[in-house]
Protein backbone atom coordinates (compact mmCIF):
# COMPACT_ATOMS: atom_id res chain seq x y z
CA UNK A 1 0.00 0.00 0.00
CA UNK A 2 1.70 3.35 -0.82
CA UNK A 3 1.63 5.93 1.75
CA UNK A 4 1.98 9.68 1.50
CA UNK A 5 5.72 9.15 1.88
CA UNK A 6 5.68 7.08 -1.25
CA UNK A 7 7.44 4.32 0.59
CA UNK A 8 5.69 1.03 0.12
CA UNK A 9 4.27 -0.33 4.13
CA UNK A 10 2.41 -3.25 4.41
CA UNK A 11 -0.71 -3.46 6.72
CA UNK A 12 -2.37 -5.83 8.83
CA UNK A 13 -5.41 -6.79 6.88
CA UNK A 14 -8.60 -6.62 8.95
CA UNK A 15 -9.23 -10.35 10.69
CA UNK A 16 -12.88 -12.07 10.45
CA UNK A 17 -14.48 -12.61 13.62
CA UNK A 18 -15.11 -16.01 14.46
CA UNK A 19 -18.90 -17.48 14.47
CA UNK A 20 -19.21 -19.27 17.78
CA UNK A 21 -21.93 -21.04 16.98
CA UNK A 22 -20.82 -22.35 13.89
CA UNK A 23 -17.71 -23.37 15.68
CA UNK A 24 -19.12 -25.24 18.74
CA UNK A 25 -21.52 -26.91 16.46
CA UNK A 26 -19.08 -28.22 13.93
CA UNK A 27 -16.82 -29.90 17.20
CA UNK A 28 -20.15 -31.11 18.66
CA UNK A 29 -21.19 -33.01 15.39
CA UNK A 30 -17.52 -34.46 15.28
CA UNK A 31 -17.73 -35.76 19.19
CA UNK A 32 -20.64 -37.24 18.32
CA UNK A 33 -19.49 -38.99 15.48
CA UNK A 34 -16.67 -40.38 17.54
CA UNK A 35 -18.71 -40.99 20.29
CA UNK A 36 -21.13 -42.98 18.19
CA UNK A 37 -18.02 -45.21 16.58
CA UNK A 38 -16.56 -46.07 19.95
CA UNK A 39 -20.13 -46.96 20.90
CA UNK A 40 -20.95 -48.84 18.37
CA UNK A 41 -17.60 -50.94 18.57
CA UNK A 42 -18.19 -51.67 21.81
CA UNK A 43 -21.62 -52.84 21.14
CA UNK A 44 -20.87 -54.98 18.26
CA UNK A 45 -18.02 -56.87 19.63
CA UNK A 46 -18.52 -60.23 20.28
CA UNK A 47 -15.24 -61.29 21.91
CA UNK A 48 -12.32 -59.55 23.77
CA UNK A 49 -9.12 -59.89 22.28
CA UNK A 50 -6.13 -59.77 24.32
CA UNK A 51 -2.40 -60.87 22.90
CA UNK A 52 -1.40 -62.27 26.01
CA UNK A 53 -2.61 -65.78 26.87
CA UNK A 54 -3.12 -66.35 30.55
CA UNK A 55 -2.99 -69.55 32.29
CA UNK A 56 -4.35 -70.35 35.99
CA UNK A 57 -2.53 -72.15 38.33
CA UNK A 58 -4.58 -73.23 41.08
CA UNK A 59 -2.86 -73.10 44.27
CA UNK A 60 -6.36 -74.90 46.43
CA UNK A 61 -7.82 -77.92 44.62
CA UNK A 62 -11.71 -77.03 43.83
CA UNK A 63 -13.66 -78.71 46.21
CA UNK A 64 -15.99 -81.07 45.56
CA UNK A 65 -19.52 -81.08 44.06
CA UNK A 66 -20.98 -83.24 46.26
CA UNK A 67 -21.19 -82.97 49.55
CA UNK A 68 -19.78 -85.83 52.13
CA UNK A 69 -21.24 -86.83 54.78
CA UNK A 70 -18.90 -86.44 58.14
CA UNK A 71 -17.92 -89.65 60.28
CA UNK A 72 -20.09 -89.76 62.80
CA UNK A 73 -18.67 -89.06 66.43
CA UNK A 74 -19.17 -91.78 69.27
CA UNK A 75 -20.49 -89.92 72.25
CA UNK A 76 -19.81 -91.13 75.46
CA UNK A 77 -23.13 -91.30 77.44
CA UNK A 78 -22.06 -93.22 80.74
CA UNK A 79 -19.20 -92.18 83.15
CA UNK A 80 -16.35 -93.90 84.01
CA UNK A 81 -16.17 -95.43 87.54
CA UNK A 82 -13.35 -93.10 88.60
CA UNK A 83 -15.18 -90.03 87.77
CA UNK A 84 -18.23 -90.87 89.61
CA UNK A 85 -19.35 -89.11 92.75
CA UNK A 86 -19.19 -91.56 96.00
CA UNK A 87 -22.90 -91.54 96.65
CA UNK A 88 -22.37 -93.93 99.71
CA UNK A 89 -19.64 -91.40 101.34
CA UNK A 90 -22.32 -88.66 100.95
CA UNK A 91 -25.21 -90.91 102.52
CA UNK A 92 -23.25 -91.31 105.54
CA UNK A 93 -22.55 -87.45 106.32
Amino acid sequence: MPTIDGGFQLGLLPEKKWNWRTFLASYGILAAFVLLLIVTGIMTSDTLLSAVNYHVTELVPPPSLRPERLPRQSRCRCVPSCCRPNRSSRSRS
